[in-house]
């Protein structure tokens, strides 16, 4: 368990916590208007579905333990659907997705470097892609801060691939 004063990080999520994902999911209308958690995490069902595809992650808390955030790798390859500005090859490197999520407490607090610093650290995380809505600027923002870079054009839903190296950061 790592901690930075009053936030905690461990590997796993309890059933209250899921329960809290859930309403998330379910009410936060920035969460609705960039990410399908609606769909991935509404409900018990689906949620222990998405944690049986095995995706490697971690869970903000406070000290008693609420939810305050999760992040996550996933092994996937990038959609062939987008258009990318990487050659086949370099393409193929990239087989983990990744995603952050910030709940409503601990939005702009300055943690979301942090956070994603933290799995990135902690699980094998050489090539990631992250699929972001293009007018998502904060979400942006954050990847850059952390090496990715922009290798598509937004799709048909506004969504662009950003990718990351490590080795080139």
């Amino acid at each position: 368990m790592e901690n930075l004063g009053d936030y905690l990080i461990t590997d796993t999520l309890n059933d209250s916590q899921i329960d809290t994902l859930i309403r998330y999911s379910n009410t936060d209308p920035v969460l609705a208007k960039w990410t399908s958690d609606r769909k991935r995490f509404s409900t018990q069902k689906s949620t222990k579905n998405w944690l049986q595809l095995n995706p490697e992650y971690i869970v903000l808390t406070d000290i008693h333990e609420e939810l305050l955030g999760i992040a996550w790798l996933q092994t996937k390859s990038i959609p062939a659907d987008f258009i990318l500005k990487l050659d086949s090859e370099s393409e193929k490197k990239f087989t983990k997705t990744c995603a952050i999520r910030l709940y409503s407490t601990v939005r702009g607090k300055g943690l979301g470097v942090w956070f994603y610093t933290q799995l990135f650290d902690r699980f094998e995380s050489q090539y990631v892609w992250a699929k972001v809505s293009a007018d998502n600027i904060t979400s942006i923002q954050l990847h850059e801060k952390l090496g990715f870079k922009q290798t598509s054009q937004p799709d048909d839903l506004n969504k662009i691939i950003l990718v990351r190296d490590s080795h080139n950061n």
